[in-house]
Order: C-alpha cells, then structure tokens, then sequence
C-alpha cells in the first residue's frame, strides 16, 4: 500500500493511544502562566504581537518554557521524529518533553532556545543580497563562509527534502550578531512533515534554495559536504528512530504508524534514487 493511501488511516488516532501506564510526563497543571509582556518578549526574543498570538508560555524549573497543545498523535510523532532526523544530522534543533494536564498527555513543551548573545530573525525578512550570498557558498568551496555553516546548511537541505517539511515558512528563524550575518537558529515546528512521500519540486523554506536535479549536480561536484550528508539520510533508520522516541518519552506507537513512516522512507528514498542521487554516493 502507498503511503498516501496509509495516511489517513493513521491521521486520527487520537492521541491518548501513546500514553502507557509507565508514562511519565512533566504535569502543565503545576507550572506558572506566563503574560504577555515586555519581561517575556525581553526573555525570549519575541515581539508581544507574537506573545499575545501564542500565549502559551510557562515557567518551569527557573526557565520559560513553550506549551503546544497537541490532539492527534500523528503530529505528535512528526515533531518528535523530525527532532530526532535533525539531532542525526547534526543540526540545532528544539528538544521537546512530553507534558500532560489532569494526568492526561496533552502535547508538548520545549525550553526557550534563544541564546541572549545573539539576535534572532524570522526568515520572510531575510535580505534577497544574504539569501544570494548563502546559495552562492552552497555550490562555491571557494565563497568564504564559516565552514560550519557550510556544512549544517548542506545538512538542512538534505533533510528538509526528506522529510517533506511543507511548515515553518514564515516562522523560520535565523541568528546573527556582530561578527556573523547568519548562524543557523535551532529548527523547530515540524508537524507538515512526513506527509508527501512523492514531493520533487521543493523549494527550502529558509535560502530558498531549490532542491532540483540541476542543483543537486552543483552541489555533488562543489560541496565537500553533499555526499557526507546524502549517505547519512540514505542510511537514516526510521524504526530505529521510532523505537529510540518511544523508549525515551515513555510512550507506546502502534504498530499502524511504524508501517506507515516506513513506507515513506522508501517512497522518499526511491524518489532520491530517481533523481540520480544514489549514484552519487559510489562516485
């Protein structure tokens, strides 16, 4: 079966069927509403605008920490598994725990990741001249960049392509401060993510970088990092990935999705086969 045709099946499940007797989340009902104020935006970089539009802050444990209420399990997976695929690629990313009200589970939280050394924008008002600059040092060795942001951009190519991640347009964040224009800000929001198996024409949602046949042969005979990366993504292990979250939260997925995520890694692999990447890694 394709996994479009799985899709809905596994789409409404609720998402009390993750919860097992051995769970052991943090409780939101003994944390502290946090307002939306000129403390909060200073704390955590973000305009009150935004604060008010997403007023679900907390403090836990001495830090501000974001609720996202949660209904469905897949969504619940998505972020969880999408956390995982970006720690496996190296990249910064959100680190979620699980959290449930009146001994329910009911979504997640993750502790404020803006660092105060450093200034954070959304990516729809990166400028076109960074955004030129930073596709430029993806297909040019010789474009001076911080090798390490050469290499994580690489990396977020190749596994934003994937993973399908159809979110975070205009909530991507980028960071930078007085000696570097762009640092690589912890990725988050991956809940349109593992949905369409057979996506080809993707655009990035952050450099807008087309993730194209033509694109993808300038970066395999110009980026030191492409092939480190492809091979990582074509060796990425999604039931292992799966089990690794169920162990860690203390959470039981049933077997319906273990099938379904497997069945896109396939299909999102042959896609990759079928542009010609495959070849690339025996080269």
């Amino acid at each position: 079966m394709k996994c479009m045709e799985m899709l809905d099946d596994i789409a409404a499940y609720d998402i009390s069927i993750l919860q097992t007797g051995y769970s052991n989340f943090r409780n939101l009902n003994s944390a502290m509403h946090l307002p939306a104020d000129e403390e909060l935006s200073e704390l955590t970089q973000t305009s009150i605008e935004d604060l008010e539009q997403y007023d679900n802050w907390y403090f836990i444990d001495g830090d501000c920490w974001y609720y996202k209420e949660v209904y469905r399990a897949f969504v619940l997976i998505n972020e969880l598994l999408g956390e995982k695929l970006s720690l496996y690629m190296d990249l910064p990313t959100i680190r979620y725990s699980l959290v449930s009200k009146e001994g329910k589970l009911s979504g997640l939280i993750s502790k404020n990741f803006k660092n105060q050394s450093e200034n954070y924008a959304k990516g729809i008002s990166i400028s076109p001249e960074l955004i030129g600059y930073l596709q430029k040092c993806l297909i040019d060795r010789n474009k001076s960049i911080s090798e390490h942001t050469r290499r994580q951009l690489t990396s977020y190519l190749i596994r934003n392509f994937y993973s399908a991640l159809c979110d975070r347009i205009a909530n991507t964040l980028y960071a930078y401060n007085s000696k570097e224009p762009f640092i690589m800000a912890p990725l988050w929001d991956y809940e349109s993510s593992f949905c369409d198996s057979a996506l080809r024409d993707y655009v990035d949602p952050l450099i807008y970088f087309p993730f194209s046949y033509h694109n993808c042969e300038l970066l395999a005979n110009n980026n030191d990092y492409f092939k480190y990366y492809l091979h990582k993504i074509w060796t990425f292990d999604i039931k292992r990935a799966l089990q690794e979250i169920a162990f860690e939260h203390k959470i039981v997925i049933p077997s319906e999705f273990y099938k379904y995520y497997r069945q896109f890694d396939i299909e999102r692999k042959e896609v990759l086969n079928e542009m010609g990447l495959k070849k690339e890694l025996s080269r």
